[in-house]
């Protein structure tokens, strides 16, 4: 008796496990398509998140959005950025602007 009552629940759990898989993959975006312009507001290293670096970057657009940005990949060090400077990243490439300076930002 227990046997249709495992089905039904399979028939509604892989079709959602599936969909919640497929959402989360389009909602991660990689470190090349961030993008952000603006001044770094939090620079942080070896985060409590399995030691993925943070940075928080206020746009220069007048809504001044903060963007977030974490990833293991990135290979930025404390001498290369910090709290106060200047921040480009276009979408698509792997070097970031600081200040003016082209750095590579991530592996």
């Amino acid at each position: 008796m227990s046997k249709p009552k495992d089905s039904k629940i399979l028939l509604f759990l892989v079709p959602f496990v599936i969909a919640v898989a497929f959402i989360a993959n389009i909602d991660k975006k990689s470190a090349i398509d961030f993008e952000a312009n603006g001044k770094v507001v939090v620079a942080k290293w070896n985060t409590k998140n399995h030691n993925m670096h943070l940075f928080v970057i206020k746009q220069n657009s007048p809504s001044q959005k903060e963007r977030k940005w974490e990833s293991g990949e990135i290979i930025l060090t404390p001498k290369q950025i910090k709290f106060g400077d200047h921040f480009l990243k276009e979408k698509g490439s792997a070097f970031c602007y600081i200040n003016d300076v082209k750095l590579r930002c991530f592996k």
